[in-house]
C-alpha cells in the first residue's frame, strides 16, 4: 500500500500559470524554475488545492477524463521542485532531482520597474523603431558604409587594435545583456547575469527564466531587447558615418575608425543571432512564437531521422509522441537550422579566415624574430596570440564540459 492510500490531503503551494496551446507553464519553484505540465495535470492540482483528498481528486479526474491518472508519479515529481508538500512518507519515494535550497540571487534589482519602463515603454520602443528604420534606409541608399573584415586589420598596431576591439566588444556586450535585464524589469521580472558558451564561443548571458511567468505576448520584448539595442546602436553609427561622408559633421581618422569597428561589432552580433543551430535570442523568440518546448533538440532529432532515411535506415529517434502541430513546426525550422549553419560557415570563411590569414604571418614572424625584430613588435604579437589562446581555450573547455554533461530532456 503506497503513501497515497493513507493521504488525507496534499498541500499545493501557490504558483503562477501561463497557458500554452496544449500545456501550462507553472512556477516559480523555490529554486526559481518553471515547469511545463499538461492541462489535465494542472486541473488535478487545482482540485487538490481546493482541499480535496487524493482519492477524491483521483475520482474527479476519472469522471472528467475517463482514465486513471498517475497521481503518485505526478505529485512525487512536483514535490521534488517544492510545488507540493506530501505526507511524511513521501520523501523516501521522491526522485533524485533536487533543486537548490534557496532562490537564485538576482542582479541589479535596484532598477525599478518605473525606471525600466522609461527605457522600454511604448514611446521608447517606437523611438527605437524609428532609429532602426532610418539606419536601414541609410544602409540601403549607401551600402558602401557597411564595413568588412578589413575594419579590424591594422597591422602597425596589432595589440592596440586587439585591445580596442576587445574593449568595445565587451562594453557593448555588457550593454546588450543589460538591455535584456532592463526590459525584463519593465515587466516585473528579475534576472541574473553570467557567462556561458555557445558551442566553443565564450558569451555573456542573462538568465531570464522569470519571463515564463508572463503572458506569451509580453515575453518578446525582454527576449529581443539585446538585438534591439544592437540594431539601434548600429543605426546610430550608420547615421553618424553618413553625416560625416556628406560633410555635415567632421570626424577625425580615429573617430571614423572606432565608428567603423563599432558598426562591424554590432552587425556581427546581429548576424550571430541568426545562428539558428544554437540557442540565440532569435531562437528563443521563435520558440516563444511557435510555443514549442524543446525545438532545438527536436529539430536535431528530426534531421538525424531524415539523414537515416536517406541512407535507407529507420530513424534513430521516435518522435511520434510529439504533437502534430509541433512536428509541422520542427519540419519548417529544420530549414532555418540549416540556413543558420550555412551563415556561420560563410562568416568563418569570409571574416575570420581572412583576418587569420592576414594577421597570423605577421604575428609568427614577429615572435620568430624575437627581440631582434624590435621589442614593441615582439610584445605586440606575443600579447595578441596569448589573448587568442586564452579565450579559445576557455570557450573550448566550456563546450567540452557541456558535451560530457548528459542532456536533460523536458517531459511532455
Amino acid at each position: 500500500m503506497s503513501w497515497l492510500d493513507h493521504a488525507a490531503s496534499v498541500t499545493v503551494h501557490p504558483f503562477t500559470r501561463q497557458a500554452g496551446s496544449d500545456e501550462v507553464v507553472i512556477g516559480p519553484t523555490p529554486a526559481g524554475r518553471f515547469l511545463s505540465l499538461p492541462l489535465e495535470a494542472v486541473a488535478l492540482l487545482d482540485e487538490l488545492a481546493l482541499g480535496k483528498t487524493v482519492s477524491e481528486a483521483r475520482s474527479w479526474y476519472e469522471s472528467r477524463y475517463g482514465e486513471e491518472p498517475d497521481i503518485e508519479g505526478l505529485l512525487e515529481h512536483l514535490s521534488a521542485y517544492g510545488v507540493v508538500s506530501l505526507p511524511g512518507a513521501a520523501p523516501q519515494a521522491a526522485p533524485s532531482v533536487t533543486p537548490a535550497a534557496t532562490r537564485p540571487t538576482y542582479h541589479l534589482t535596484f532598477i525599478s520597474e518605473r525606471v525600466a519602463r522609461f527605457f522600454f515603454g511604448r514611446v521608447a520602443v517606437a523611438l527605437y523603431g524609428a532609429v532602426i528604420l532610418a539606419g536601414v534606409v541609410a544602409l540601403v541608399t549607401h551600402p558602401g558604409l557597411l564595413p568588412t573584415w578589413r575594419a579590424l586589420f591594422i597591422p602597425e598596431h596589432i595589440t592596440a587594435t586587439s585591445l580596442l576591439v576587445m574593449f568595445l566588444s565587451l562594453s557593448t556586450l555588457a550593454l546588450h545583456e543589460l538591455a535584456h535585464l532592463v526590459a525584463a524589469r519593465s515587466r516585473g521580472v528579475s534576472c541574473r547575469l553570467g557567462f556561458g558558451n555557445r558551442l566553443w564561443t565564450l558569451v555573456a548571458e542573462t538568465d531570464m527564466t522569470g519571463v515564463w511567468a508572463l503572458p506569451r505576448s509580453q515575453r518578446f520584448l525582454p527576449i529581443l531587447a539585446g538585438p534591439i539595442y544592437d540594431a539601434v546602436c548600429a543605426s546610430l553609427v550608420l547615421l553618424v558615418l553618413l553625416a560625416s561622408q556628406k560633410g555635415l559633421i567632421s570626424l577625425s581618422g580615429w573617430m571614423l575608425r572606432i565608428g567603423t569597428i563599432l558598426l562591424f561589432i554590432h552587425g556581427m552580433r546581429l548576424l550571430w543571432q541568426c545562428y539558428f543551430y544554437v540557442r540565440t535570442d532569435f531562437y528563443y523568440a521563435l520558440t516563444t512564437f511557435w510555443d514549442c518546448k524543446d525545438l532545438m533538440q527536436d529539430t536535431e532529432d528530426f534531421l538525424r531521422n531524415q539523414l537515416a532515411r536517406l541512407r535507407g535506415r529507420s530513424g534513430p529517434v521516435d518522435q511520434s509522441h510529439i504533437p502534430q502541430r509541433e512536428r509541422r513546426v520542427i519540419a519548417r525550422y529544420s530549414a532555418v537550422w540549416l540556413a543558420g549553419r550555412m551563415l556561420a560557415f560563410g562568416l568563418v570563411f569570409f571574416v575570420q579566415v581572412p583576418l587569420i590569414i592576414h594577421y597570423l604571418p605577421l604575428i609568427l614572424r614577429a615572435i620568430a624574430a624575437g627581440l631582434q625584430g624590435g621589442l614593441y613588435a615582439f610584445l605586440d604579437s606575443l600579447f595578441v596570440i596569448t589573448v587568442w589562446l586564452v579565450t579559445a581555450t576557455l570557450g573550448l573547455t566550456l563546450w567540452i564540459r557541456e558535451l560530457r554533461t548528459p542532456a536533460r530532456r523536458p517531459t511532455r
